[in-house]
């Protein structure tokens, strides 16, 4: 069965993107992967996740690492009584952070017990920040600090370079994705085609179809259309602009191309939307930065 690829984008002045399952209502969510690292706390209650076949329970307290290409999937045991305090860190801010990202692996295990309670405090640390973000001028600069302490512990205590990624998809398959995450990063503004991108990739159209299909659970246009949207939602919701200044910036070819995507998502108008949501912000949407479109 194929798996989706979820889209990470972080906040503005963000380096990683922090967040209470409970907030986004994140209570179920399918097998679905990212070349992100993603850790988790348990708050309250408790979750199943599911790790490439292999299920963990994480209650008050426990910490659960979730490496990069990895498939997963987490299901809260009675959602309206749990919550989960969750950090992915981009694939791109990792490997600034250090150039061999892609041939470390990170596991609990490998730490001591006070490299862990070191661990566990900066986590500690990070949901009391969080939780009172909007009493803290510029709290990111001091979520950003423990985002850089976590990686840290992480890199230095809970991590294995004595062999490439061994996960569900192949090191040959991540590299695939990767490229072509980039370009579409890069070129999303611009009408980019599958046969361009194919062209790039050095491949046939139906093998990148086939990559879409197998290994990143879409199609490359659904794929687009989502990165397309995702910045078109910033721009809705913490701007004036209109809506076909939106739609042409990001790539869409014309206003009703942006509309008929926005209505299958949102089941209303651009336009309605940003008239019922004013008072959002773009940290505390959910669809739009778990990336579930």
């Amino acid at each position: 069965m194929a798996t989706e690829h979820e889209i990470i984008k972080t906040p503005k002045a963000l380096l990683a993107w922090v967040y209470l399952l409970s907030e986004n209502q994140v209570y179920h969510v399918s097998d679905h992967w990212h070349l992100s690292l993603e850790i988790t706390m348990g708050l309250k209650g408790s979750y199943r996740y599911r790790i490439n076949n292999r299920l963990f329970t994480v209650k008050p307290g426990d910490i659960l690492l979730i490496n990069s290409g990895n498939v997963h999937a987490c299901e809260a045991v009675e959602p309206q009584r749990s919550d989960a305090l969750s950090i992915i860190f981009p694939h791109e801010f990792l490997k600034k952070a250090c150039e061999n990202i892609d041939f470390l692996t990170f596991s609990l295990d490998r730490g001591t017990k006070e490299t862990y309670r070191e661990l566990k405090e900066a986590m500690d640390e990070m949901y009391a920040i969080f939780v009172r973000r909007e009493e803290i001028p510029n709290y990111q600069l001091m979520l950003n600090s423990i985002v850089y302490r976590i990686i840290f512990l992480l890199i230095n205590y809970f991590s294995d370079s004595s062999y490439p990624h061994c996960n569900v998809l192949s090191q040959r398959n991540l590299q695939q994705c990767e490229r072509i995450i980039r370009f579409i990063d890069k070129q999303y503004q611009e009408p980019i085609t599958l046969e361009l991108l194919a062209q790039h990739m050095g491949i046939s159209r139906e093998h990148l179809s086939r990559i879409f299909k197998s290994n990143m659970g879409t199609t490359f246009k659904h794929y687009l259309t989502s990165i397309r949207m995702y910045y078109a939602y910033i721009e809705l919701i913490t701007t004036d602009m209109s809506i076909i200044d939106i739609a042409l910036e990001q790539g869409f070819p014309d206003t009703r191309a942006f509309i008929k995507s926005f209505k299958e998502l949102y089941g209303v108008t651009p336009l309605q939307y940003r008239k019922n949501h004013e008072h959002v912000s773009n940290l505390d949407h959910k669809k739009f930065v778990i990336g579930l479109y």
